[in-house]
């Protein structure tokens, strides 16, 4: 009996702070972001050639909230709970999937503004990722078993309706050269490629150890050429197709050091080449070269700026600027490729 009105008690609680934060769609606030304030933070450190720098974090300013409680999942206070994965767009939209909110935060970068997606109906049970296709619709998976569609303002239009079941997407990607969507299905142990309209063009992978299978498969990125990546989780390494679903090649295996993996999540690509494979339970980034050579790694466990909590998703933008989805410390950090000419806002 009590823990039955526990249960009760908490599903109370959470349909509340739900409400609240249905109420705060569309509304936009205000956001700080976060920069170092002991100089530069660079990796590799001095003196070392420096390959990336910290910008800023996005992130709850807590001295203007530290009357907060409870009642934290409520938008107004906290800007996001579990960030899991993101997507730029050409107009400095920064879309944060986060599965705290079970919603999509949208973070303006020209103005400092964020908002929610609009979830006047119930959409989302557990969102994983973002992508937006050529007309600027917005596609959100839901491991619940679904793809949430929503028009370039935000608002929701229908469910993505495939010819081919995808029992549990994950990672999505769009392919802006073949206007095709890349859709990974964890339980299938599969990637399925569909045409906008849910057509499916081809499904590949199969659960195994071998070149083209998969072992839960998690996250997808592509390349300039519109090569696709995948976080093949469970089988601890990254595989790389072509646009058409041929197989290319595979890096990485497991391992407790700088070069190997343990909990692989999100992967980018810059526009060097060079592959970003963020490790959830090393609170790390690993960056190889196009080859799958190891060049560095940055990050290590912590709560400071450049330091990570089990983080998850990663998304480079197309002047190498780096955004990473810090689950657990509640934010998103960003970084820069340093190289000839660039700047970093």
């Amino acid at each position: 009996m009590k823990k039955s009105r526990y249960v009760y008690a908490v599903k109370l609680i959470l349909i509340f702070c739900f409400i609240i934060m249905a109420g705060c769609a569309g509304k936009s606030k205000k956001v700080t972001l976060f920069r170092h304030s002991g100089g530069e933070l660079v990796y590799p450190a001095p003196p070392d050639v420096a390959r990336i720098k910290f910008l800023y974090s996005i992130q709850e300013d807590r001295k203007q909230n530290t009357q907060a409680t409870a009642a934290r999942a409520e938008f107004d206070q906290r800007f996001f709970l579990r960030p899991y994965s993101l997507y730029l767009d050409t107009a400095e939209h920064l879309y944060v999937v986060d599965q705290g909110l079970q919603n999509v935060v949208i973070v303006n970068l020209k103005e400092n503004s964020i908002e929610l997606l609009d979830r006047n109906e119930d959409i989302f049970l557990n969102p994983i990722s973002v992508t937006i296709d050529n007309v600027h619709r917005i596609y959100v998976t839901d491991a619940g078993g679904w793809i949430a569609i929503f028009n370039a303002a935000g608002k929701f239009e229908k469910m993505f309706e495939p010819s081919e079941k995808i029992s549990r997407p994950a990672g999505i990607a769009f392919n802006k050269i073949n206007q095709l969507l890349y859709i990974i299905d964890v339980a299938e142990h599969k990637v399925k490629i569909f045409d906008v309209n849910g057509k499916l063009v081809k499904a590949i992978g199969a659960q195994g150890g071998k070149e083209g299978e998969f072992n839960y498969p998690t996250h997808i990125a592509l390349d300039a050429d519109g090569n696709f990546y995948v976080t093949d989780t469970l089988n601890f390494r990254i595989q790389k197709f072509s646009p058409g679903g041929e197989f290319m090649k595979l890096f990485g295996s497991l391992g407790d050091s700088v070069g190997h993996f343990s909990k692989p999540k999100g992967i980018a690509i810059d526009t060097e080449g060079n592959i970003y494979i963020v490790d959830s339970y090393f609170d790390n980034i690993q960056l190889f070269n196009n080859e799958g050579r190891i060049l560095m790694a940055f990050g290590n466990s912590g709560t400071k700026m450049g330091e990570f909590w089990l983080p998850a998703g990663i998304y480079i933008s197309d002047d190498n600027r780096i955004f990473i989805a810090d689950t657990y410390n509640s934010r998103v950090q960003v970084f820069q490729l340093i190289q000839a000419g660039s700047t970093g806002n």
